[in-house]
C-alpha cells in the first residue's frame, strides 16, 4: 500500500493538486512567462510552454512544436523533446515524458523551480556581457571626445632600491648569492629571515639556531659588498652631461619625430572640431528648412482652401447665369410671339421692354 518515497508523496488530492498547479503558475509568472495568467489556455499549454520558454531563455536549444488539441501521442513527443533538453542541461531532477504528458505536479515542481534559477543566472549573465560591451562600444564612439575622462587605476607597486652593491663587476661565488645580493638590495632581508624563522621546530632548535647564525654572517658579507643607496647617486651631472652631449643627435631625432606626432595630433584634432561644427551647423539647417516646409506646406492648404470655396461660388454663379440666361431667352421669344398680334403703341412697349430683358442680360 505505500510507495518508496521520493521527496513527495506518491497519491496526492485533488486539492493538493489544485495547489500544486497554482505553484507552478506563480513560479512561471514570478520567472517572467506571462502566458501562464491566461485562463482560457489548457494545463498542458501552460506547464508544457513555461518549460519550453525556460529552455530556451536559458540558451539551449529545443525543437516543440505546440498543437492546439493535441491528443496523447503529440504531447508524449513534446515531452520527450522536453527531456531531452533537460537531459542536456544536466537537470539534477528526474522527469520523464510520460510525467509531462500527465501532468504530475509534485514531479514538475522541483524541476520547474531549478529551470527557474538557472534562467535567473543566465539573465544576470547576458545582463554583465552586454554592460561590458555598452562600455566598449561607448569608449570606442566617445573616447576622443573632450570631457571624456578616462578611468584612473592605482598606480603599480614599484621596487625601491635600499642597497647598492659597490663593487658590481664582481661576479658571484653561486647563484644563492646572486638572489640573496638582489634581494638586499630591495629590503627583504627580515622577510628571509622571517621565512627562516617560520620553518623553526622546537626539537631541531639548535641546528635551526647555527643555521640562523651562519644565515645572517652569509648577509652581513654582502651588506658589507653593499653601501646605502641614494636617489642622488644614480647619476653624476656631469655624467647626464656626457650622455646627453653624446647622444644629442638622437635627442634631436626623437624631439623632431615628437613635434611631428603632437602636429599630427593638433591636425587631427582640428578636423575632428571642424567635423562636430559642420555637423551642427547642417543639423541646423535641416532643422530650418522643417520648418520652412510646414510653414509653406500650412500656406498652401490655406491657399488650397480659398481656391475650392471660390470655385464653388464660380459654379453656383455659373449656373445662376445659366438659368436667368434660358428664362430670359423664353421672355424675349415670348415678347416676338405676343408682338406681332399687338398694336403699334403696345409693340413699342414691348420693344422697351425686350430692350430692359437684354441689358439685364
Amino acid at each position: 500500500f505505500f510507495a518508496p518515497f521520493t521527496g513527495h508523496a506518491m497519491f496526492t488530492t485533488k486539492g493538493n493538486t489544485e495547489d500544486v498547479y497554482g505553484e507552478l503558475c506563480e513560479l512561471l509568472v514570478a520567472g517572467g512567462y506571462y502566458r501562464a495568467q491566461i485562463k482560457g489556455l489548457t494545463p498542458f499549454d501552460k506547464i508544457a510552454g513555461g518549460l519550453a520558454w525556460g529552455i530556451q531563455s536559458s540558451r539551449e536549444a529545443i525543437d516543440v512544436d505546440f498543437v492546439e488539441d493535441a491528443n496523447i501521442g503529440q504531447k508524449i513527443k513534446i515531452g520527450e523533446n522536453i527531456e531531452a533538453a533537460l537531459h542536456n542541461m544536466k537537470c539534477p531532477h528526474p522527469l520523464a515524458a510520460h510525467q509531462i504528458q500527465g501532468l504530475d505536479y509534485p514531479q514538475l515542481l522541483p524541476v520547474l523551480q531549478w529551470l527557474m534559477k538557472v534562467v535567473e543566472t543566465t539573465r544576470e549573465e547576458n545582463r554583465r556581457s552586454m554592460q561590458v560591451y555598452a562600455d566598449l562600444c561607448f569608449k570606442r564612439s566617445f573616447g576622443k571626445y573632450p570631457g571624456y575622462e578616462e578611468p584612473k587605476f592605482a598606480a603599480p607597486a614599484i621596487p625601491t632600491r635600499v642597497f647598492k652593491r659597490q663593487n658590481a663587476h664582481e661576479r658571484f661565488q653561486s647563484e644563492e648569492d646572486h638572489v640573496l645580493s638582489v634581494l638586499l638590495e630591495y629590503g627583504q632581508k627580515s622577510q628571509l629571515l622571517a621565512e627562516v624563522g617560520d620553518e623553526e621546530d622546537e626539537d631541531d632548535w639548535g641546528a635551526n639556531e647555527k643555521l640562523l647564525e651562519l644565515e645572517e654572517a652569509e648577509l652581513d658579507k654582502l651588506l658589507a659588498r653593499m653601501g646605502a643607496y641614494k636617489a642622488s647617486q644614480k647619476l653624476a651631472g656631469k655624467d647626464v652631461s656626457a650622455a646627453m652631449a653624446r647622444d644629442q643627435k638622437s635627442i634631436d631625432r626623437y624631439s623632431e619625430i615628437f613635434r611631428a606626432k603632437e602636429e599630427l595630433l593638433r591636425i587631427e584634432r582640428e578636423r575632428e572640431e571642424e567635423a562636430r561644427n559642420a555637423s551642427l551647423r547642417l543639423q541646423t539647417r535641416i532643422e530650418d528648412l522643417k520648418h520652412e516646409i510646414e510653414a509653406q506646406t500650412r500656406l498652401l492648404d490655406q491657399v488650397q482652401g480659398e481656391f475650392d470655396a471660390v470655385q464653388q461660388e464660380l459654379a453656383s454663379a455659373t449656373k445662376a447665369m445659366e438659368k436667368a440666361e434660358r428664362r430670359n431667352n423664353k421672355i424675349v421669344a415670348e415678347i416676338e410671339r405676343v408682338g406681332g398680334s399687338l398694336d403699334p403703341k403696345r409693340q413699342a412697349a414691348l420693344k422697351t421692354l425686350e430692350g430692359l430683358v437684354r441689358g439685364n442680360e
